[in-house]
């Protein structure tokens, strides 16, 4: 942490997401879903991630249009890792001002071979969605998102370790 309230923001907001996924260790305490959050949650659990207005599908199963999508929680996350761990990093290498700017607000970058790796999971489960069976379609999904936790649990030894050498954002990279 060192005092850089990004640090502090992405773990709060990792602990969060880690719960949501766990829906707030519901089956560890074996407590139901109250009513109201079952009959409006696509899993009927309790969680908000699985909130049908955060779901890519209507309560038909069709799926929902491009402004539906909008608040689709995967989309929601897609784009900020994107912009997190892609976007950020190529900007940091290629706009000085950008890169100046970044290092006085204290900005985490990315490792470009990080991003390269999340474009490349992305891309690899867009193909297999295309060319494989319709039916394993949530297990390509699942395993896209463990290997995106795998990649920010990386990117967080690599900032772990950055930062027990002393390096900043510029040597860090």
């Amino acid at each position: 942490f060192r005092g850089n309230v990004f640090f502090l923001l992405l773990g709060v907001a990792f602990m969060f997401v880690c719960l949501e996924e766990i829906s707030w260790g519901q089956r560890i305490f074996g407590f139901q879903t109250p009513e109201g959050i079952r009959d409006i949650n696509a899993q009927r659990e309790f969680n908000i991630h699985n909130l049908r207005i955060f779901h890519g599908k209507t309560e038909t199963g069709d799926r929902k249009s491009f402004w539906g999508l909008l608040l689709n929680m995967d989309r929601l996350f897609s784009m900020f890792w994107f912009s997190f761990c892609c976007l950020i990093p190529v900007i940091y290498r290629f706009s000085a001002p950008m890169r100046d700017f970044l290092d006085r607000i204290r900005m985490p970058i990315v490792p470009i071979f990080l991003a390269a790796i999340f474009i490349f999971n992305y891309v690899t489960t867009k193909i297999l969605e295309m060319v494989i069976d319709s039916q394993i379609h949530h297990s390509i999904v699942e395993i896209k998102e463990s290997n995106i936790a795998m990649l920010f649990f990386v990117l967080a030894l690599w900032f772990l370790r950055a930062g027990s050498e002393g390096a900043t954002s510029q040597n860090a990279h």
